[in-house]
């Protein structure tokens, strides 16, 4: 089955400031409500996938080590808080690649972690 992205709704991505991988207060309470939310009855058969994109500004190569750093900010904060952290399947960078659509490829939102889920295959 295919993937599907939760960054998409409202609340669900998690925000990182120019050139770093640290999780400002307000980005680790977002994912502690995300950890609530995956280990609900409803999602807890789901697989989680992380994928770090960046904004353009700066070296690609730079910027898709710091996506990836990103990425792994947040697996660290799922593995810690998950009931079943082996559902984090997948930790990825996209780099500069894919920027959001709706947003100048150096706009601030491009520094995220998006969250992609999919049923689990036993």
């Amino acid at each position: 089955r295919s993937l599907v992205n939760l960054a998409g709704t409202a609340g669900s991505m998690v925000l990182f400031q120019r050139g770093g991988s640290t999780l400002t207060a307000v980005e680790l309470e977002r994912i502690i409500d995300m950890s609530r939310l995956l280990d609900s009855r409803i999602l807890s058969d789901v697989c989680i996938k992380l994928v770090g994109p960046s904004a353009t500004s700066g070296d690609a190569s730079v910027n898709y080590s710091i996506a990836l750093n990103r990425a792994e900010t947040v697996a660290q904060q799922f593995r810690t808080r998950l009931t079943r952290p082996e559902r984090l399947i997948e930790v990825a960078s996209e780099g500069e690649t894919k920027p959001r659509p709706d947003f100048p490829g150096s706009d601030a939102r491009n520094r995220r972690v998006e969250v992609w889920l999919k049923p689990c295959v036993s």
